[in-house]
C-alpha cells in the first residue's frame, strides 16, 4: 500500500515578499526544502502567476536563502528567536550588543531576547515585539530600570531596521503590522532557547568590586586600529582597550589605573596632547560606571 503523505503548512500570505520572508525563516531553522506554494481563486498557480509583476528588491530577497553567519551556540539553535522572521512593521527594544550569545539571567532578567548577528559577528539583542510606539517606549523605561540605562527603541519593516519615521509613515499608508500568533510563536521560541542557555552560561560568581580607571580616546562606527597613539606617547608599558557599546559603537580606551588621580595625571600630561577630547571614564568589574574620584 502506498504510504500517506502529510503537506504541513506555514502561514498565509496575501503578497510575495511576506512568503518569502518566511520561506527564508524556514530555511535558517533547518527546513532546507522549504518552498513557497500559490494559489489563485483556488486554484494551485505558479509563484510568478499569482504575484505578477516582481520589482528587484522582492527578486533579491526570493535568491536569498540563509543568513551568512549561523545563529548556534553550543549546540543551541536560535534561529527561531530572529527577530528578522517576522513580517510586518514593528517596533522593539534593543538591549545591547554582545560578542557572544547572552541569557536572561546575565541580562538582569530581561525576557524574552530575541537577537540579529551583525556582519563582525557580534550579538544585537532585543527585547519586546510591539505594533505601536509608545508601548515599545514604555518598555525602554522598564529595561533601563532593569539596568540598561541606554536601551533604546528601534523599528523594523519586513524583518528589516528602518528608522522610527519611516515605521510610522509605512503604518500611517496602511502597512501590515505582524499577526499576533507570529508574535507569540516567537515568543515561546525566545523563552524556549532561553532555557537552554541558561543550562550552559552560568552567571558569574560575585566578585569584590574592582574599580579601574581608562581614557576613552575615541568612539567609532567601524573598528580600526588605534595603536598609533602608544606610538607616540612612547608608553610600552601601557595598551590599547576596545569594547562594542549597546549601540554598536567601537569605543577606545588606554591605560588602567586604580586611583582616578593616576588617570588625570597620565590624561593631562600626555594623552591629551594627542587627543584633546580625551576623557577619564570607570569600571567596575569590567562594566562602565560614573566615575568615583
Amino acid at each position: 500500500r502506498e504510504k500517506e503523505l502529510y503537506r504541513y503548512f506555514s502561514g498565509r500570505f496575501t503578497n510575495l515578499k511576506a512568503a518569502i520572508i518566511r520561506r527564508n525563516s524556514l530555511r535558517m531553522q533547518g527546513y532546507s526544502d522549504a518552498f513557497i506554494k500559490s494559489w489563485k481563486d483556488g486554484q494551485n498557480v505558479s509563484m510568478f502567476e499569482a504575484a505578477g509583476e516582481i520589482d528587484e528588491a522582492t527578486t533579491a530577497l526570493l535568491n536569498k536563502t540563509t543568513i551568512a553567519l549561523p545563529s548556534q551556540f553550543k549546540n543551541v539553535n536560535f534561529s527561531a528567536t530572529n527577530i528578522s522572521q517576522l513580517n510586518g512593521v514593528y517596533y522593539s527594544v534593543q538591549v545591547g550588543v554582545y560578542s557572544r550569545p547572552r541569557s536572561s539571567v546575565q541580562l538582569f532578567g530581561i525576557s524574552p531576547l530575541y537577537h540579529n548577528r551583525m556582519n563582525n559577528g557580534y550579538w544585537v539583542y532585543f527585547n519586546g515585539i510591539y505594533k505601536s510606539i509608545s508601548d515599545a517606549e514604555e518598555n525602554k523605561t522598564s529595561v533601563r530600570e532593569k539596568g540598561v540605562p541606554d536601551a533604546f527603541v528601534v523599528a523594523f519593516k519586513e524583518g528589516e531596521k528602518v528608522s522610527l519615521t519611516n515605521a510610522r509613515k509605512a503604518i500611517s499608508q496602511g502597512n501590515a503590522l505582524p499577526a499576533d500568533e507570529d508574535i507569540i510563536i516567537l515568543e515561546d521560541a525566545a523563552i524556549e532557547v532561553d532555557n537552554q542557555l541558561k543550562t550552559i552560561i552560568r552567571p558569574q560568581k560575585t566578585r569584590a568590586k574592582s574599580l579601574v580607571y581608562k581614557i576613552q580616546i575615541g568612539v567609532f562606527t567601524h573598528q580600526i586600529s588605534m595603536d598609533w597613539v602608544l606610538e607616540k606617547l612612547d608608553k610600552s608599558d601601557q595598551k590599547i582597550n576596545h569594547f562594542v557599546s549597546s549601540t554598536g559603537k567601537h569605543v577606545y580606551t588606554i591605560g588602567s589605573f586604580t586611583t582616578y588621580a593616576e588617570a588625570a595625571s597620565f590624561n593631562t600630561n600626555e594623552v591629551k596632547k594627542l587627543i584633546k577630547d580625551a576623557f577619564i571614564v570607570s569600571f567596575e568589574n569590567g562594566t562602565k560606571k560614573a566615575i568615583a574620584k
